[in-house]
């Protein structure tokens, strides 16, 4: 109830030995919203009430921890989108209770790098999968879409190779990497540190705030909030 940017909880209780929560309804979620409206007009809102939710989180020191499109709530009202809310926190947990050891958290096409490079994790992994979030808005399609397996530790090797592609070679997490290094051949690959933003230094110089190797160099939702979101993408 203290921000109308997350999920309201109405009430709870248990029904057959089912724990059963009650929340608001809503129409549809993000990406439902992405497949089937035209929002172009409303995405600056989109991004905006996103950003607000994760203001909150980070008040308080909570990393969402699956933070995508599917867990992002909508309200449609005369076809354009109404209201937008953050949603599903059973991931949720406050920093100090996240270890280093949590590989396997968050949605894979929204896996910030120092999950799966063992890093400390902070509100800076929903930054992250924001700007995946808001790379999908935009292009209706995932920044770091790969063909997943049940085999998480070969998808993490495939994910730092996208992110590669994207960023270039991880300078500054050398050591951390050093591993994926030895189990991928770099050499192979031609790294286009510019290719998926087609061309927009407006739209590569906001999403820089948000996606970027080193998590400290992130800004917080809070920071983002004060920067203006570029018309030319």
């Amino acid at each position: 109830k203290d921000s109308k940017y997350i999920i309201n909880i109405l009430d709870n209780f248990i029904m057959d030995n089912y724990h059963t929560i009650v929340l608001d309804r809503y129409d549809c979620d993000l990406y439902q919203v992405i497949k089937n409206y035209e929002y172009y007009n409303e995405i600056e809102y989109i991004i905006y009430s996103m950003l607000k939710g994760l203001k909150h989180l980070e008040r308080f020191d909570i990393i969402h921890a699956d933070l995508k499109p599917e867990n992002i709530l909508v309200s449609i009202k005369n076809d354009k989108v109404d209201k937008v809310v953050i949603s599903d926190l059973g991931s949720s947990d406050f920093i100090k209770n996240y270890q280093k050891e949590s590989e396997n958290i968050v949605t894979l096409y929204y896996r910030a790098p120092e999950i799966y490079l063992g890093d400390k994790l902070s509100c800076s992994v929903d930054i992250w999968s924001l700007g995946c979030i808001i790379f999908e808005l935009i292009y209706k399609s995932p920044l770091f879409k790969i063909n997943q397996t049940k085999n998480y530790k070969m998808d993490n090797n495939k994910l730092f190779i996208n992110h590669c592609r994207a960023l270039g070679e991880p300078h500054s997490y050398l050591k951390l990497t050093s591993r994926f290094i030895k189990l991928v051949n770099l050499n192979k690959y031609n790294f286009k540190t510019e290719y998926y933003y087609n061309n927009s230094k407006e739209l590569k110089d906001y999403l820089s705030h948000f996606i970027d190797w080193d998590y400290k160099k992130r800004k917080t939702a809070k920071e983002i909030l004060k920067i203006k979101f570029p018309k030319n993408i």
